[in-house]
């Protein structure tokens, strides 16, 4: 009787073992099963979230294409306005050349407009002079890239590149900057007269490779010319560390901040060519 008892005893002990077993793998098999479902939920949301963006961004230009083509209306989406630190004062290098030595982790606030008359390609010019390490090379290799060389050459870019600039049309103002500076080195400013000729030129040139490089092109919202371009005649900081934009002499002094651009002086002579036809017929009657 003691051994029967003996071995029922173990026999309830090992069906309890069993049991606590069972229950710990339903256990694990069911925290599975929620870790699979919580993450297949993640996966359909994302997926989700992924085609809304697809679809808006579809419609987004869209919008743009029809505002460019078509004369539509601006769309809301294009006076969107991103401070990337609301909270923060408006950093004033930003605000006046749309670019910051410091980049994304500067201090201050970068305010960034999606629709403005003025688009900036970075780095769209490039030579040899404008490396901030060129003048670790040796005198003969300094020479042969001199100043009156570095313009002769961006002479050679500007007549490369200002056709397929004025095709999206009429162009007020263009500068390129000679700067060293990373933030500023090559960077082209273009200024047209409406934000729709500016808007054909950004969606025509974005991801454009140039060069052996791709292009991004980008709104900016100058403050002004003046603001922008370093006011000094002998900046003491010179361009390799002056923050404010050192440009090139554009070609016959095309489309300066004073000088009229190309289409303007066309109008203008046929103006003044027809004033001088209408004051001879006036003067033979």
């Amino acid at each position: 009787v003691r051994v029967q008892k003996e071995w029922q005893v173990l026999q309830e002990q090992k069906a309890r073992e069993e049991q606590q077993r069972l229950e710990q793998h339903m256990k694990i098999r069911k925290e599975f099963e929620l870790r699979q479902e919580a993450v297949q939920k993640k996966k359909e949301e994302e997926k989700r979230k992924h085609e809304d963006q697809l679809r808006r961004q579809e419609q987004l230009q869209k919008e743009i294409d029809d505002y460019i083509d078509n004369g539509v209306k601006t769309p809301e989406a294009l006076r969107e306005v991103i401070d990337n630190q609301p909270s923060k004062d408006v950093c004033p290098f930003f605000t006046k050349t749309g670019v910051c030595r410091y980049g994304d982790v500067c201090s201050k606030n970068h305010r960034r407009f999606f629709l403005s008359k003025v688009i900036l390609i970075p780095g769209f010019y490039s030579h040899f002079s404008l490396e901030k390490n060129s003048a670790e090379y040796d005198t003969d290799v300094a020479l042969e890239f001199e100043s009156s060389e570095t313009w002769h050459h961006f002479r050679e870019f500007y007549e490369d590149v200002i056709n397929e600039l004025e095709s999206f049309g009429r162009i007020k103002t263009l500068k390129c900057c000679c700067n060293t500076e990373i933030h500023l080195r090559g960077n082209l400013y273009v200024e047209y007269y409406t934000e729709r000729e500016a808007a054909r030129a950004w969606r025509n040139l974005k991801g454009r490779w140039y060069a052996g490089k791709q292009l991004n092109c980008e709104f900016v919202n100058l403050m002004s010319w003046r603001n922008a371009i370093c006011g000094m005649t002998k900046c003491p900081k010179g361009s390799r560390a002056c923050n404010f934009l050192h440009t090139f002499r554009n070609p016959h002094d095309k489309y300066d901040i004073k000088s009229p651009p190309r289409w303007a002086r066309s109008i203008s002579q046929e103006s003044n060519i027809s004033k001088r036809s209408e004051r001879r017929i006036f003067n033979l009657t």
